[in-house]
């Protein structure tokens, strides 16, 4: 409510609250201050949200704030100037995020502003930490989330990776999201949501596993957290392995995926 910037539509897509959220959103929309468009659904978890979302925006590009975050007062006016100054061919503009107490989540990029892929800042820069991004809105609506059958979560570096084999973004080393990492939230419960959306998972490992730009201390690490998700998962084994192009390297690191599952299993006990 306090930006700087009017130009947006507020896109609310409820995932089954069950507190006084729709409430609260009518009396923001009688008050008539921001365009706001309010959509409620059963919960079937982020990433249906964003493909809801995708679909029902009538902006040209789409910047997803999760419910316990907030934005800097003038995150959209900043968006808006470089939104305004990129090129056609561009996904978007890529920006950090920080804490309340304003320090940066993860480290400086080497860069201030650069036009660059994911794949290069996440597998050969390692910056692996979360961003936010203003994405055009026909892209996300080409590529969307898969929807897997009794699976809630899904790592929205699926989607992204596959972005990136066609799209650069800019990227501003500049936060303007203001996020707070929930001990219930996703973040902190990684390890439990991979595992009970297992298909996800796989997806995410074998799709890394088997793209040529990635390096391959990230496709050792693939191929470990394949076997170690996809182990809850109902497939066969050669159906999982189908997705790994049967190659041998993904059976050489299959124990270590295994003992990874050990490890989770005894860590999770001891808290």
């Amino acid at each position: 409510m306090r930006q700087t910037s009017r130009n947006f539509e507020w896109l609310i897509v409820d995932d089954g609250s069950t507190d006084d959220t729709s409430i609260i959103v009518q009396n923001f929309i009688k008050e008539n201050i921001l365009k706001i468009n309010y959509i409620k659904v059963n919960n079937g978890g982020k990433h249906r949200a964003i493909n809801i979302g995708a679909d029902n925006s009538i902006g040209e590009y789409i910047f997803i704030v999760d419910s316990d975050d907030i934005l800097e007062y003038n995150a959209i006016e900043i968006g808006e100037k470089y939104l305004t100054a990129i090129d056609s061919n561009l996904a978007g503009v890529v920006f950090r995020l920080k804490y309340k107490d304003g320090s940066l989540v993860g480290e400086k990029l080497p860069f201030e502003e650069k036009i660059t892929s994911y794949f290069d800042v996440r597998y050969n820069l390692g910056y692996n930490v979360d961003f936010k991004e203003f994405t055009r809105t026909e892209i996300l609506r080409n590529y969307k989330y898969p929807d897997y059958e009794n699976e809630k979560f899904c790592s929205e570096a699926l989607v992204w990776n596959r972005i990136s084999e066609d799209y650069d973004f800019l990227f501003v080393d500049k936060a303007i999201y203001i996020c707070e990492y929930l001990q219930e939230g996703l973040s902190a419960n990684i390890i439990l949501n991979r595992r009970k959306s297992s298909s996800y998972a796989m997806d995410v490992y074998a799709e890394l596993y088997n793209n040529k730009k990635v390096p391959l201390k990230t496709k050792l690490k693939s191929l470990i957290n394949f076997w170690r998700f996809g182990w809850y998962n109902n497939k066969s084994f050669k159906s999982k392995w189908k997705l790994l192009q049967y190659n041998i390297l993904p059976l050489m690191l299959y124990p270590v995926g295994c003992l990874m599952i050990l490890k989770d299993e005894l860590e999770m006990k001891n808290k």
